[in-house]
């Protein structure tokens, strides 16, 4: 069985549900049958490539959302993730910025037979670890990380060779996420 994900990587929903999907699959009496693909929903091409601004900024600008209502959507998703044994699990405390680079990256990284891997390390490091993940350092750092050959997806990312790889995956129509 094959299943696919489709997720922006600043979402803290999808990162929270691709854990919980993997200890579902874990605990699937089946799951060495299921496999997990990620696909790239890219929903912070609106932001300037090159600069970050606040989790909070960006949920004011593109939601309206802020104040209480924020903190405790929130702080709702952070301690959900505590639950699941995400700790510490960054919602408010992180920066935000253009992801089409980061994207490019997972394309890459699926490319070279990494998807899993690479998405778990671009969560990890965002949420996790409160790291930015949108630039070409950033993403070098986690290449070598996961085993990626450094200059090659140097060589990707500064092509932009990744996004022809993610455009034979288009997004799914938005109903479909709603």
């Amino acid at each position: 069985m094959r299943v696919e994900i489709w997720s922006e990587i600043t979402c803290p929903w999808r990162g929270l549900g691709s854990h919980r999907l993997d200890r579902a699959v874990e605990r699937f009496e089946h799951g060495e049958e299921v496999e997990v693909i990620h696909r790239s929903f890219p929903l912070s091409d609106g932001f300037t490539v090159g600069s970050t601004i606040s989790v909070r900024e960006a949920m004011l600008r593109k939601y309206g959302l802020a104040g209480a209502r924020l903190e405790a959507s929130t702080r709702q998703i952070e301690a959900m993730a505590a639950q699941e044994g995400l700790s510490p699990y960054r919602v408010l405390g992180n920066q935000v910025s253009n992801t089409r680079l980061a994207h490019e990256f997972l394309a890459h990284a699926s490319a070279e037979g990494k998807n899993r891997v690479a998405w778990d390390a671009i969560f990890r490091a965002y949420f996790g670890q409160a790291r930015p993940v949108f630039g070409l350092d950033d993403l070098l750092g986690l290449a070598d990380q996961i085993g990626l050959e450094r200059e090659k997806t140097r060589r990707v990312l500064t092509g932009r060779s990744a996004a022809r790889t993610a455009a034979r995956f288009p997004p799914p129509t938005p109903d479909l996420h709603a």
